[in-house]
């Protein structure tokens, strides 16, 4: 519903009489507001897949939970970095946000190949490790919608 009110409201400026500065700024909100909106439907199914597993009572292995909890620090990093950013309006961000963004994906790469381990081990389960598989996933997507609203932030979109 937010995300509504503020496109319509970008859409609205867009339509008056602005400077070409405006509106691309007014175009790089559009796509922030709808990549912060990506982000918390990520966080949202994030904590659908961490209830499907107490339902389901299927825990993770400690070193699975560690594996998570990794990532988690390193994407919540990450995001505040950004959001920082933004609200200081830091143009300067480009190398410490592609240096973050590249080791999530490295770290999401690292934890699948992990996890593919102790499948073939037969320390998880295939259903936890669907479970596993889309929180990394839901990690790296939360990372690449971050790096979105940071290339935002420095005038690239």
């Amino acid at each position: 519903m937010l995300q509504k009110e503020i496109t319509d409201f970008l859409v609205n400026l867009s339509q008056k009489s602005i400077t070409q500065d405006m509106s691309r700024d007014v175009a790089s909100m559009m796509h922030m507001v709808n990549d912060l909106e990506r982000v918390g439907d990520h966080c949202e199914m994030l904590w659908r897949l961490i209830g499907r597993l107490r339902e389901l009572k299927l825990p993770f292995s400690s070193v699975a939970w560690q594996e998570v909890e990794e990532l988690a620090g390193k994407t919540r990093d990450f995001l505040a970095f950004v959001v920082d950013a933004l609200d200081r309006n830091d143009a300067s961000i480009k190398p410490i946000a592609v240096t973050m963004v590249t080791a999530i994906d490295e770290l999401e790469d690292t934890l699948r190949n992990n996890h593919i381990a102790r499948l073939n081990t037969g320390e998880c389960s295939v259903q936890q490790g669907l479970i596993f598989i889309d929180m990394l996933q839901g990690f790296s997507k939360v990372g690449s919608h971050a790096f979105n609203v940071g290339r935002a932030v420095v005038g690239e979109r």
